[in-house]
């Protein structure tokens, strides 16, 4: 009951625009980023065993994100994704299910798994650095990561109030509209899409394939978010018929 249905609809977007940021550092890390992220995971476990409410949480926030790019580095070296045998191995995978439907549907599956579309981006951009996949098979995975990544909130709304579900079933819409629209317009404009990409970022280094996914992720959110704001009340007025108000029974 803090928000309405009107203002928490673009806060979602906003915050879809937000989650992009972690695929920004992952392409921009180097060592020095690693040995911070390393810090920041080692101070946010020293701040779990404070007493203070506040500082578990401040704690278990650093933690969290120091893991995630720790994780990440991890799969990046020569004894994950680097590894020939590993590389083989998604490659033939991954040509094996060259089709954007299948890899939208992947994307969606995986995200789905561990809950994170900031993870699951991170996890392709890292993949795409290093040779494992190709970027316009990406672009396709990322944006079933989009979709995937509302099974948090489905999940979060049940047994929740009638505006929590609604809230997630915007965020479902919004989201798979979104997808929808760009999963069209990259399949049918492939080969452009990854020629633009590559002309942004020329070059073959890890940091430069790796910053053309994660390009593509800032113009599919904010594309995304500009095309659907105007349609704020349409989309609370689409919620509110599919979930309707509980109905009070009064004394038998």
């Amino acid at each position: 009951g803090v928000m309405t249905l009107m203002q928490a609809t673009p806060v979602l977007m906003g915050a879809k625009i937000g989650t992009t940021i972690t695929g920004i550092l992952v392409s921009l890390k180097n060592d020095y980023f690693d040995m911070a992220m390393y810090l920041l995971a080692f101070v946010g476990v020293m701040l779990g065993f404070v007493k203070k409410e506040k500082a578990q949480i401040a704690g278990n926030l650093c933690c969290g994100l120091g893991i995630i790019f720790i994780g990440l580095n991890i799969m990046s070296s020569d004894d994950a994704f680097g590894n020939a045998l590993v590389k083989e191995m998604f490659t033939g995978i991954f040509a094996a299910i060259d089709f954007p439907l299948l890899l939208v549907i992947v994307g969606i599956i995986f995200t789905a798994l561990i809950q994170s579309s900031s993870a699951a981006t991170g996890i392709v951009i890292t993949m795409v650095g290093t040779g494992v996949l190709e970027l316009d098979l990406a672009l396709f995975i990322v944006m079933g990561a989009n979709i995937g990544t509302c099974v948090t909130a489905l999940l979060a709304s049940i047994g929740g109030t009638t505006n929590a579900k609604r809230v997630a079933l915007i965020h479902f819409t919004n989201n798979t509209i979104g997808a929808v629209f760009f999963t069209v317009v990259v399949w049918i404009f492939r080969e452009q899409a990854v020629a633009i990409l590559q002309s942004i970022f020329p070059g073959t280094d890890p940091m430069s394939l790796q910053m053309r996914v994660s390009t593509f992720h800032v113009i599919f959110n904010v594309t995304t978010t500009v095309i659907l704001l105007p349609f704020v009340k349409q989309l609370v007025g689409f919620s509110e018929p599919m979930i309707r108000d509980k109905k009070e029974t009064g004394p038998a």
